[in-house]
């Protein structure tokens, strides 16, 4: 009694749907083991504008998926990565999105996209993307954002000082690694 104690602890912030919000409680308290966790809850407020995740653009010069999937591995920083296409196919137009972006392989190849460069892809997202005739690199959903946080961290930072709410440091976990080993 009166000591303080210094205890470490994981912080998780998400954003949801409002539909969503009473079983995500219910589930964090079932599932946390001190008996009053602390938590907060910020409503939205933002207008509803949709704003992309998927970028695309040219190569130039074209080159093979094979030679792409060198550039990627080496640009994120990672062994491997799992590919659905022929390797010498000739990659001229390339969709991105980081992390989980199955659900933007239609977008993708609806803008004409050869390949779609993303983490987390299931066996029937790949299936389909295969009958549909894109490419995918496939990254690994740690691989494929851990690259931009520092960029992000910082945009956000300018973003902030810019609306005149000050000076806002950014922390970056030291702590977030790839969850997932592969053998």
């Amino acid at each position: 009694m009166g000591k303080i104690e210094h205890v470490k602890e994981v912080r998780v912030e998400t954003i949801a749907r409002e539909s969503m919000l009473q079983s995500i409680i219910q589930s964090m308290l079932k599932a946390h083991p001190y008996e009053e966790p602390a938590y907060d809850v910020y409503p939205l407020k933002n207008s509803g504008v949709k704003y992309g995740f998927v970028r695309a653009g040219c190569l130039n010069p074209p080159i093979t998926l094979s030679k792409l999937c060198l550039r990627v591995k080496d640009m994120l920083n990672i062994d491997s990565v799992n590919v659905v296409g022929n390797p010498d196919r000739i990659i001229k137009r390339v969709g991105l999105c980081s992390g989980d972006g199955a659900e933007f392989i239609p977008l993708a190849y609806r803008d004409g996209c050869d390949v779609f460069i993303t983490g987390d892809i299931r066996y029937h997202d790949a299936c389909d993307a295969r009958d549909m005739g894109i490419c995918i690199i496939d990254g690994g959903h740690f691989g494929t954002e851990h690259v931009y946080m520092k960029e992000l961290a910082s945009y956000i930072k300018d973003e902030l000082k810019s609306r005149g709410l000050g000076q806002i440091d950014i922390a970056l976990s030291q702590n977030n690694k790839d969850p997932i080993n592969k053998v």
